[in-house]
């Protein structure tokens, strides 16, 4: 009988957990809004100083995003803020130079890259926000689990502004490229990274409660038919 007592009651506690799975939490880097390398959000529009790549945490999650001159990644550049909550004008973007920005909008400028490091979120990616998207803009999105193997995501131009663009579960890496226009000026084609989302499990810790106690329970009625 006891025996069919401990059946019965882990039979109970494996329904009851099993039946409340984990439900997924969205997790919201809003680059506007979240100061670099833990300090605090530009007053205006700025140049981040200091290293290349940069850290914006939420807790325990990291998003590092460095920027670059050119798409071989091999000539670094700054990166830039330009505060204020989620909207088509509040993000990074790229300068060449620390003090005298070469993009006078503080934007990702034709040809210039910005580099978003994912591997230190812990969560999948959902999707990514792209501002300033004006007349004939055009970025190019690309996305890999490594940098050796970003693959093109797509191409977007200044339809939707702000554009959101769903990624892939594998892009720890996400980069973005200012692609030229003809007849177009480079400080009239550039876009900023504005957010980036994440989803995250959720803890369930009433379900473990559940579990460990109902574990403790079985043990008893073994130690009593013993």
């Amino acid at each position: 009988m006891a025996r069919l007592k401990s059946m019965a009651l882990a039979a109970a506690i494996l329904g009851t957990v099993g039946g409340t799975p984990a439900v997924a939490d969205l997790l919201t880097f809003d680059f506007g809004s979240i100061g670099a390398d833990g300090g605090d959000v530009c007053l205006g529009n700025c140049v981040i100083g200091g290293r290349y790549g940069h850290d914006f945490s939420i807790g325990d999650n990291t998003v590092t995003v460095a920027a670059y001159k050119d798409w071989t990644l091999t000539r670094p550049a700054f990166v830039t803020q330009k505060p204020g909550p989620f909207g088509s004008e509040a993000g990074l973007g790229e300068s060449d130079t620390r003090y005298s920005p070469s993009d006078p909008n503080y934007e990702i400028a034709p040809n210039r890259v910005l580099l978003v490091d994912n591997s230190a979120v812990l969560g999948t990616p959902v999707s990514i926000s792209i501002g300033s998207l004006q007349g004939r803009d055009r970025l190019a999105i690309y996305e890999g689990p490594t940098l050796d193997d970003l693959q093109l995501l797509m191409v977007v131009g200044g339809i939707i502004d702000p554009l959101t663009v769903a990624l892939p579960g594998d892009a720890t890496f996400v980069e973005l490229i200012g692609i030229p226009q003809p007849h177009v000026r480079a400080r009239d084609n550039d876009t900023l990274l504005l957010e980036e989302v994440f989803s995250v499990p959720e803890p369930e810790p009433l379900g473990l409660t559940i579990l460990a106690t109902g574990l403790l329970g079985i043990a008893a009625l073994r130690r009593r038919k013993a």
